[in-house]
């Protein structure tokens, strides 16, 4: 079992107020594939996805702060697969491998203003690159008549992990508000999560 298909996106992109972002266009497209399969006490699961994406400002600007304002181009793949075993009655174990991609924002490389709900001044940066992540899960679950429980342990490692930092500076505009700009960073984040279930009543 499994699918292809395509995705296409457009975004015109505008803020007031006390933005400074300039007025930019967005295109996106991308690629995609999805199979299945099934035998007896085993399964596969796989993707595999390709997306370009096209961001133009309006207007090419320089500032002191994110830089200068062009068009950015980005492309990446990403894919990932599972695979499902049944060794006992009501238990099941599953191994997954992923590799991500993420293109930069028009807000993480071209945004300048308040951000008054963080109590911060963010601001982009036009030199950004794109963001990739490899990671694994492996998860076990039982599903029992009274309990259900499940138990997974995952690592991801990003390479350019996009992510806004205090500069330790006051912005210049709003001298009140923290500087914050978009950065890009190794960055590795691992931990386990678990949950049961008892259902405390049945019809």
């Amino acid at each position: 079992n499994g699918e292809i298909g395509i995705s296409y996106e457009y975004r015109d992109y505008a803020s007031g107020g006390f933005s400074n972002t300039p007025e930019t266009r967005e295109y996106g497209g991308a690629v995609y594939s999805i199979r299945n399969w099934k035998l007896k006490k085993w399964g596969l699961a796989s993707s595999l996805r390709w997306d370009i994406r096209n961001i133009v400002p309006r207007l090419n600007l320089t500032s002191s702060t994110i830089g200068k304002t062009r068009k950015r181009l980005f492309r990446g793949f990403s894919g990932g697969a599972s695979l499902q075993h049944q060794p006992f009655n009501k238990w099941d174990i599953t191994v997954t491998l992923m590799r991500s991609f993420r293109a930069p924002t028009v807000e993480e490389l071209f945004s300048s203003g308040p951000h008054l709900a963080a109590y911060s001044y963010e601001v982009g940066n036009t030199d950004l690159d794109r963001e990739k992540g490899l990671g694994i899960e492996v998860a076990a679950s039982w599903d029992g008549p009274k309990l259900k429980l499940q138990l997974a342990i995952f690592e991801n490692r990003y390479r350019n992990f996009l992510y806004a930092e205090n500069t330790g500076s006051m912005s210049l505009r709003r001298a009140d508000l923290p500087l914050y700009q978009v950065r890009g960073q190794n960055a590795r984040f691992q931990g386990a999560e678990g949950n049961f279930l008892i259902p405390i009543h049945t019809h």
